[in-house]
């Protein structure tokens, strides 16, 4: 997937939040159970039309069945995005990989040096109650900035990244021969 660098060493890899995924899977439950009880209201309600409807129950099962599979394709598709976007950070680079539909992904990558500064922020009270937030990553290259969205414990992420771009930034220190010590920027 990810061709590494010579000596780089993956940190951290993570995904967005599992709570994201199981919402927009329980919203494709609720709708493919929306039918049927929409067909079993209409019953309590005109108990008459169970007479129609008799009639059409072949037909009211095919198409049923038809929608559950539409709705699992949408999940099946909705989980691969879910699965393949994910975030890299390496000793030398962060890389986000965002998939955005079966067949085609963006993968962008800002090496640790060129970081600016790196924000997390947790809005609301779902967001606080399971750790969850928004990631955002300044960088001085073409790059301008890079959004993780709905990443689990944001501040940990965060905490890693500066931690790597820290010890990347100290490793450019070079002491010469007068002892000076200097920064090189590459």
């Amino acid at each position: 997937m990810i061709n590494l660098l010579e000596n780089e060493k993956i940190i951290l890899i993570k995904r967005r939040h599992p709570l994201i995924i199981a919402i927009e899977g329980a919203s494709l439950f609720l709708m493919a159970c929306l039918p049927m009880v929409l067909l079993f209201a209409s019953y309590s309600i005109y108990p008459d039309a169970m007479g129609f409807w008799r009639n059409y129950w072949p037909f009211i099962i095919f198409y049923q069945l038809l929608w559950i599979q539409i709705l699992w394709i949408m999940f099946f598709i909705t989980w691969t995005n879910y699965y393949l976007d994910v975030i890299l950070v390496t000793n030398k680079r962060v890389v986000d990989i965002e998939q955005l539909g079966l067949f085609s992904r963006d993968i962008a990558e800002i090496r640790l040096e060129s970081i600016q500064d790196i924000k997390s922020e947790v809005l609301g009270f779902i967001s606080s109650l399971f750790k969850m937030g928004n990631l955002h990553i300044q960088s001085a290259g073409q790059t301008k900035e890079i959004l993780l969205r709905n990443m689990p414990e944001p501040e940990k992420i965060k905490d890693a990244i500066s931690k790597c771009r820290d010890e990347v930034l100290h490793e450019k220190i070079v002491i010469h021969k007068d002892t000076t010590p200097t920064q090189i920027y590459k």
